[in-house]
């Protein structure tokens, strides 16, 4: 009889605690494929057009042209074993450069000492992202260190397209805002370690790219 009231005791005990992991935090990075990049990339070609440049000539680092880094924060509350939902907000920046030169002197005629610059144009597009999140953990492994999950968020985005250029003067700046639906696809996600400590990966579509990897804290 005492091991019985025992046990009837401990097992709501042990599922108090970990209802207690209602409250999760999570931080993550991501590239590639967010739909800000094709908007970044029509308004770079067209300035380009506009002003006679050639757009496959940038002197930007090819990794990192016109591909925009995100930066993900992201609270949920677990409504049950599978269900979260919360709330996403996101940061990212890309940029592209065209800087072109003429040689004024140079050491037989090849080792350049003296140069004028004739372009330098400076493309950066900034992009927020703001919306309600839900996550559905469809997969809990024996001991609940790995789970797969599917998810989606959708809410609204703001990107501003800027271009600068430095040389020629006679170019004015451009600066544009645009605010749109925002959203996002999380179609795999695989989370692992305990509750109150988690790295995971995610693979999916929308403002927060095609890869998505960080970490999640449990309280």
């Amino acid at each position: 009889m005492k091991k019985l009231l025992l046990l009837l005791f401990l097992v709501p005990t042990a599922m108090m605690g970990q209802q207690m992991k209602r409250h999760q935090f999570s931080v993550s990075v991501s590239s590639l494929g967010t739909p800000a990049d094709k908007s970044f990339n029509d308004f770079t070609k067209d300035v380009c057009r506009r002003a006679g440049y050639d757009y496959d000539s940038t002197t930007t680092f090819p990794l990192l042209m016109g591909t925009h880094a995100m930066v993900t924060l992201r609270y949920e509350y677990r409504v049950d074993k599978h269900l979260l939902v919360g709330l996403t907000a996101g940061w990212g920046t890309t940029w592209r450069n065209y800087h072109h030169y003429e040689v004024d002197e140079a050491i037989l005629w090849v080792i350049p000492t003296k140069t004028h610059t004739t372009d330098d144009l400076r493309m950066k597009s900034h992009t927020f992202y703001l919306a309600p999140t839900v996550r559905y953990e469809w997969y809990h492994s024996t001991r609940n260190m790995l789970r797969a999950y599917s998810g989606a968020s959708v809410g609204i985005t703001r990107q501003t397209l800027k271009a600068g250029w430095r040389v020629p003067d006679a170019h004015p700046d451009e600066k544009h805002t645009r605010w749109k639906l925002g959203y996002h696809l999380s179609a795999l996600g695989l989370e692992v370690g305990p509750e109150s400590f988690m790295m995971f990966g995610e693979l999916g579509y929308g403002h927060q790219c095609v890869f998505n990897m960080g970490f999640r804290v449990g309280l």
